[in-house]
Parts: C-alpha cells; sequence; structure tokens
C-alpha cells in the first residue's frame, strides 16, 4: 500500500499498483479540517502522522489496512515534523516547538520538552525541525537557534548549544556528530557527546528543510522555493560544497525534500519537471515533465510515485 496525506484534510491508503483508494479518513468529523505536512511513521501495523490546522491538529495513528484510527493525540495547531521512532516511543515536534514523546501503542504522553521559543510576530511557517534519536541520546532543533540533547526515556537534559540563528534544517546523524542548518546561511557540525562544535561551513544560501545524508554526501535545499533556489551537496566532515545545482530559470526547485535513489537525486519544479542529479558531479537531467506543480517523491517494489500541490498522485516505473 502506499499512504498518502493532502492538504485537504483527508489521508489515504491506496494500492501501490492502480492506486486504487482502499481506505481514507476526513479529519473534518473531529472538528475542522487539518492538512498533513511530515512524513508518516509506518509500523508492522499503524501509520503515525502528524496533522496540522488554523484551530487544532496533533498526531494520528491509523491502522495500516482499515484506515481506523487506533488513537489520537491533541497538540493545539497540531505537529508538522516527521515522526521519529525508537523503541516504543515516537518523537514529533508541534507548531508550538514543543518536543513531545509519545508510547506509539497507545498515544499516551511520555514527556514534553518546550524549547523555550517565543515568537515576536505571527509565525507562518509550518516548518519544525525533525530530531533524530541516536543510541538513546534525541537531538531537537528550536526555533530559538538552540540545539538540545535529552534522554530519550526521560526527557532530562544532557546538554544545550546556542547557534545564534534560528535553526532551519533537520537534525541529521553523521558518525560521532550531528548535522544542523541555520538561518545565518551556515551548516554547524556538532559532536554528540559533548554538544561542542567541530567545524561549521558557509554555504552561500540559506539552507533549508531536510537534510539527506549518503554515503560521502549530505544533500539539501539553499533558498528553497525562491527564483536562486538550489540543491548543495557538502562533505559528510562539512569540508566543502562538492556541486551546487540551481532551478532552471525561471522554475524553483518546489519539492518538499529531495529523494535519494541509489545514485541519483531527485527534484521537482513549479513547472512540473522532474530531475535527476548526479551524485557524483551533480550533473542534471530531465527525467519527466507533468503538468502541476511537483511536490513529493516516493518509491517502493520499482514503482515510483510524484505527488502534486495540486492533490494529484502519479505512479510510474522509475525513470
Amino acid at each position: 500500500m502506499v499512504y498518502l496525506g493532502s492538504c485537504s484534510g483527508k489521508y489515504y491508503g491506496l494500492d501501490a499498483y492502480t492506486g486504487d483508494v482502499l481506505w481514507e479518513y476526513d479529519t473534518v468529523q473531529d472538528g475542522g479540517t487539518q492538512s498533513f505536512h511530515g512524513d508518516a511513521l509506518v509500523t508492522t501495523d499503524l501509520v503515525v502522522v502528524g496533522s496540522d490546522g488554523v484551530d487544532r491538529g496533533g498526531v494520528y495513528a491509523f491502522e495500516r489496512n482499515t484506515g481506523i484510527v487506533r488513537w489520537r493525540y491533541d497538540a493545539g495547531r497540531g505537529v508538522t515534523s516527521d515522526i521519529v521512532r525508537a523503541g516504543q516511543q515516537v518523537f514529533a515536534v508541534t507548531l508550538k516547538d514543543d518536543l513531545i514523546c509519545l508510547q506509539v501503542t497507545s498515544g499516551e504522553l511520555a514527556w514534553r520538552f518546550k524549547s523555550g521559543w517565543e515568537p515576536r510576530v505571527p509565525d507562518r511557517s509550518v516548518f519544525r525541525s525533525t530530531p533524530v534519536v541516536v543510541d538513546g541520546v534525541v537531538f531537537f532543533g528550536g526555533r530559538n537557534g538552540d540545539l538540545f540533547a535529552l534522554n530519550a526515556r526521560t526527557g532530562k537534559r544532557h546538554w544545550t548549544r546556542k547557534l545564534g540563528k534560528r535553526i532551519t534544517t533537520s537534525v541529521a546523524p553523521v558518525g560521532e556528530s550531528i548535522v544542523v542548518g541555520t538561518s545565518d546561511d551556515l551548516l554547524f557540525r556538532i559532536d554528540r557527546a559533548t554538544g561542542e562544535t567541530k567545524n561549521k561551513l558557509k554555504l552561500g544560501g540559506h539552507p533549508f528543510g531536510t537534510i539527506i545524508t549518503g554515503r560521502e554526501l549530505l544533500m539539501l535545499f539553499s533558498d528553497w522555493m525562491k527564483p536562486n533556489s538550489a540543491v548543495l551537496a557538502v562533505d559528510r566532515g562539512l569540508g566543502r560544497v562538492r556541486w551546487r545545482v540551481r532551478s532552471p530559470e525561471p522554475q524553483k526547485w518546489i519539492t518538499a525534500r529531495p529523494f535519494l535513489s541509489e545514485d541519483r537525486l531527485f527534484v521537482g519544479t513549479d513547472g512540473g519537471e522532474i530531475h535527476a542529479l548526479r551524485l557524483s558531479d551533480g550533473s542534471r537531467e530531465l527525467v519527466g515533465a507533468i503538468a502541476e506543480d511537483v511536490r513529493v517523491f516516493g518509491a517502493a517494489d520499482g514503482m515510483f510515485y510524484v505527488g502534486t500541490i495540486e492533490g494529484l498522485l502519479y505512479g510510474c516505473t522509475a525513470p
């Protein structure tokens, strides 16, 4: 099956080969339309995903085969980060910038950690930094520029590193370090054990969104959804930028995150173009085009999926 959330408030379970709707759930029945922005966690029997809305949102756990709601956790205006699992716990970040830890089987709150972020002006961004769990420690980047290391089981803080500017990427594990980007065009490599800064790299552009981890490279967007948007590949040790590929003019890269498949990275534009970038040198190949803005990619069992802002999902053989 393929699982798909929409900004119109519905979540779907689809046949992976035909696209037939096997089940759907409409969040209107829960008191208002909610959207789905982050990646879901798929377990043996559940699909756990964050939702957000004007008035309410939270975390849903759907039964994989039926779409029946096993549990729902209300979290104010909701959750837009990806859902991350460690053992029997799942982690997510709310729009209030709270890190929450829930029991995966029941949705019961185990603990909550507040970053301390207080918006000075109304905050319209739905992006929240997705945390990562490594060796029993959860690393969380707050919108106030603070990076935290917490005990994953208890929520007790190990250390805090102040980076000075708003964190604008996910937190990525790289060996004994973690990597995170900030709004002043920097990537930081931080020691996991101590929180000390090992080094940092000036990107020449605003890092944004999910950091994709490859064997030799880290890949991410720079100046996402802007006319000069680019995909960057940097050394895992943040030694240098290996390559930078800008979107074809006058289009912009608008895919929610790059999609890694073997030796290529797929990205899409607001003109409906699908490009594959070679990891070795960043060379760009146009591999497809559709009539809508390309928002998301997925792949499974020889199928390749393209989702659009307009609400369509295409299934095809891998390009």
